[in-house]
């Protein structure tokens, strides 16, 4: 930039999650169609990229320099990521906070910034500063996407003493949206803002909002009376957020209730309830009723998958060591389906230590399952990128949750 002129510098290489490992750059050229977005002008810059560098002029801007912000591929029409020096990511944080980039916009900077901090182009730091700034979003898809990277980002911190400054996070980031949604639906609204509700509402409760906690409660123990006070719409909200905070007496009534249920759809939500627990007596005691009559067998992965991952930090340890004692039975089970023996497999890829990966290659090189066999090369593989992105990125996030207001 120089008097407000300014050019864009662009190089193109293949995007690998393996990168976090160390494996060489592929230098393999597209064709790029690149569409560039700027602060101030209503037509995006376009030009075709042909070669492994090009260079464009973007013209003059009448905006302040902390205010010119750049966006690459606007409108997300091109299948590719895009990385940007410091200065340029501070920029966006602030169009994304003032609402200036289009709503497609501002799920695809949030789906970058997250897949470039997995695959080790970007400091974690980054993704957090700039996902803290869509505290005033208002559209489903750019939460539920918000949702899905800051949990996967929850597994990766889930041994860290710094973990519950991530509660702390979820709670301020979710808390605007969950008070604008509110508990009961509006008159006319539309399934989106139905999701949108669940949606937040949800996440403030797993980063533990006593406020929301509480609701859930009330409304939980009122529908016990009169099951028609609970809307439909919020039986599964309120049944996983009670369970999330249940003692054993709380617990059992779930469990009741799931039993009495007339309807299949009714007992996978309360099943599903019951994987959140943050008790882990009671979240073993749902594993050991996952194998038993209480549980259909077609729904027994379900419940022991979703153990693992509804918070990593408690029930993936528990999960993993119950697929490991009861192996032989769930082979038995499952192996003839693929798919669901390899659901369980895959409980392994929340671990985060070089320990662990050989604790998988270990166990499954002791038995016989061909059936999972390249599920288990995939598994020791994305522990292995887990255990790099931690060491990458561990002190740094140490610092900034340590330096959090929040």
């Amino acid at each position: 930039r120089k008097n407000g002129e300014a050019r864009i510098a662009l190089s193109q290489a293949r995007f690998l999650y393996g990168h976090i490992l160390g494996q060489p750059r592929e230098r393999t050229t597209w064709k790029v169609p690149v569409h560039v977005a700027r602060a101030g002008q209503r037509k995006p810059t376009s030009f075709l990229m042909e070669k492994p560098k090009a260079s464009q002029s973007l013209g003059r801007s009448r905006r302040r320099p902390d205010d010119d912000w750049i966006k690459v591929n606007a409108g997300q029409s091109g299948f590719y990521r895009v990385n940007y020096p410091a200065e340029e990511w501070a920029r966006l944080r602030r169009a994304v906070a003032a609402k200036e980039l289009d709503t497609s916009d501002r799920i695809g900077l949030q789906n970058d910034a997250y897949d470039l901090t997995r695959a080790g182009y970007l400091p974690a730091t980054t993704f957090l500063e700039l996902t803290s700034e869509y505290r005033d979003e208002d559209d489903v898809t750019a939460w539920r996407m918000i949702v899905e990277s800051l949990h996967d980002f929850e597994t990766l911190i889930s041994d860290e003493p710094y973990l519950n400054r991530l509660d702390a996070y979820g709670r301020d980031l979710f808390r605007l949206a969950g008070k604008r949604s509110g508990w009961d639906p509006k008159p006319g609204e539309g399934h989106l803002e139905t999701l949108k509700r669940t949606t937040v509402l949800g996440r403030l409760g797993h980063y533990e909002d006593r406020g929301v906690l509480a609701e859930a409660s009330k409304r939980f123990t009122r529908s016990l009376k009169d099951p028609a006070s609970l809307h439909p719409d919020l039986r599964a909200l309120v049944y996983a957020l009670v369970a999330q905070a249940a003692d054993p007496s709380t617990y059992e009534t779930l469990w009741d209730l799931e039993q009495k249920a007339a309807l299949q759809e009714e007992k996978v939500r309360l099943l599903l309830a019951l994987t959140k627990t943050r008790d882990a007596g009671l979240l073993q005691e749902t594993l050991r009723r996952s194998l038993t009559d209480a549980v259909r067998s077609q729904d027994a992965v379900l419940v022991i998958t979703n153990v693992a991952t509804s918070r990593p930090s408690l029930g993936r340890d528990l999960a993993w060591s119950f697929v490991k004692k009861n192996w032989d039975e769930l082979y038995r089970r499952y192996a003839e389906s693929g798919f669901l023996i390899r659901r369980l497999v895959e409980i392994a890829q929340a671990f985060t230590t070089p320990e662990a990966a050989k604790d998988v290659q270990r166990f499954f090189g002791a038995r016989e399952a061909p059936e999972v066999h390249r599920m288990v090369q995939q598994t020791v593989e994305k522990i292995r990128v887990n255990a790099a992105w931690r060491k990458k990125n561990g002190k740094a996030l140490a610092r900034w949750f340590a330096s959090s207001k929040r």
